[in-house]
């Protein structure tokens, strides 16, 4: 938990003039890090920190509204086809180390069926996690954690569907992360828990590889609504991640009391 640690540094912090320190929910520690920081505050296309210069594009009808620290962005079910957030630069490329950060929940019940991509990095083919239900799809019985590496010339394919059941209930906010680091480890966590790492085989990520990032329903579809998007210029660790989750839950207990939502509930229920 930082939020002692902002009591104590948010001062000098922000007398330095980082830009990243005027954030509450950025830890510290990776502020000099900070990449990219989306948070809604100013519309569906225009995050709070874009050092990498990202081409930001959404839905054709973007929502903004509630989410964990305050606005987020909803994607309905009229835009089932649509990619509700993608961020195209070059700095996605795993060759380097990069942490993509997001927070989201499901805006209706799922079912045994429900499918439901979260982020991916693409480019020459994709690095990927998301949910797919039940169905002919590897046989899975019920909504599932997959992570998936797949059409990158020269990197043999991954696909596992073997980490865990995936079930979240309309209105409560879940956390997915992923790092790369070495230009062949990738690590995915889930709700700041390590659910999957695997060492790429046949050659190292190269330089272009890969150039965008979506996050959110896409290809596999279930109303969302996303926020907080961070993207680091180095790969966190598993404690880094675990208190950091821990951290935004009790800053959005805090900010929002008695609220799963945020200040309203409003996005899902129009």
């Amino acid at each position: 938990m930082w939020s002692v640690v902002v009591l104590s540094l948010v001062l000098p912090v922000l007398a330095a003039g980082d830009e990243a320190s005027r954030y509450p929910y950025i830890p510290p520690a990776w502020e000099p890090y900070v990449a990219l920081y989306h948070a809604f505050e100013q519309g569906s296309t225009e995050p709070e920190i874009n050092r990498i210069g990202a081409v930001v594009t959404t839905a054709r009808k973007p929502r903004v509204s509630t989410g964990v620290t305050g606005q987020g962005l909803t994607l309905s079910r009229e835009e089932a086809k649509a990619t509700p957030l993608r961020l195209k630069s070059p700095a996605f490329s795993p060759h380097r180390p990069i942490t993509v950060s997001l927070w989201f929940r499901v805006d209706e019940p799922m079912q045994l069926h429900t499918c439901l991509h979260l982020m991916a990095l693409r480019g020459r083919g994709h690095i990927a996690n998301f949910v797919r239900g039940k169905g002919q799809w590897c046989a899975l019985k019920q909504p599932t954690f997959v992570f998936q590496v797949h059409g990158i010339p020269g990197i043999p394919n991954r696909n596992d569907p073997w980490r865990g059941r995936a079930w979240f209930e309309p209105r409560e906010w879940h956390h997915a992360l992923m790092t790369v680091s070495n230009a062949s480890d990738v690590s995915v966590y889930w709700d700041g828990r390590l659910r999957c790492h695997y060492t790429v085989r046949g050659r190292p990520f190269r330089e272009g590889d890969m150039t965008v990032c979506d996050l959110g329903p896409s290809w596999l579809f279930h109303p969302m609504t996303i926020d907080d998007v961070l993207v680091l210029d180095r790969a966190v660790d598993a404690d880094e991640v675990r208190d950091y989750v821990n951290s935004v839950r009790r800053l959005h207990e805090v900010a929002f009391p008695g609220k799963e939502n945020g200040p309203e509930q409003t996005a899902a229920q129009e």
